[in-house]
């Protein structure tokens, strides 16, 4: 039991350090969708990359799927798996989650290259899995400027159920 104690108390010296990069994690990847937070960055850097931010376009969230690993079997000569022989066939479920969403800008074709710049400093974890660039035709553009729509997967990491409600209390367990 000492030694346990003793165990736990040299754990307990390092939870600090554990809970910043836990929080940095969290930054990156939250709980939730956050969409309007996520908005909010992309205004921003498109005030400062001088586009106008016309759309943003999410999709309801979907899971992360995990294709499944499989270690390559040994076999024997007769096409039997060798003893002592493991092979995987399952991956473990993914807890993370993402939301699809098309963001849609128009400027000029250097101001939306500078956004993509820019949208590659966020903090938020993200990944761009399209993009297109045309001319504006619309008849307020400025000669030169382009629409441009990026497809973007958000992730984000929900708490487990276990998690996400705080342990009782000493005094509400007593009451």
């Amino acid at each position: 039991l000492a030694l346990k104690i003793e165990d736990l108390k040299v754990k307990s010296a390092d939870l600090p350090a554990q809970e910043a990069k836990l929080a940095a994690f969290r930054q990156k990847i939250p709980a939730q969708p956050e969409l309007p937070s996520f908005i909010r960055s992309l205004s921003s850097i498109a005030d400062k990359s001088n586009v106008v931010l016309v759309s943003v376009e999410p999709q309801a969230p979907a899971a992360l799927s995990v294709p499944e690993a499989e270690a390559p079997a040994a076999t024997t000569e007769e096409g039997a798996a060798a003893p002592g022989t493991v092979t995987l066939n399952t991956a473990p479920p993914s807890t993370v989650q993402y939301v699809q969403a098309q963001v849609s800008i128009t400027g000029g074709y250097f101001n939306a290259e500078q956004f993509f710049t820019k949208m590659e400093g966020l903090e938020r974890a993200f990944l761009v899995t399209g993009f297109d660039i045309n001319p504006d035709t619309t008849p307020e553009a400025a000669p030169g400027d382009v629409v441009t729509n990026v497809q973007v997967r958000i992730y984000f990491a929900p708490l487990p159920a276990d998690a996400a409600t705080p342990a009782p209390s000493a005094s509400a367990a007593t009451n």
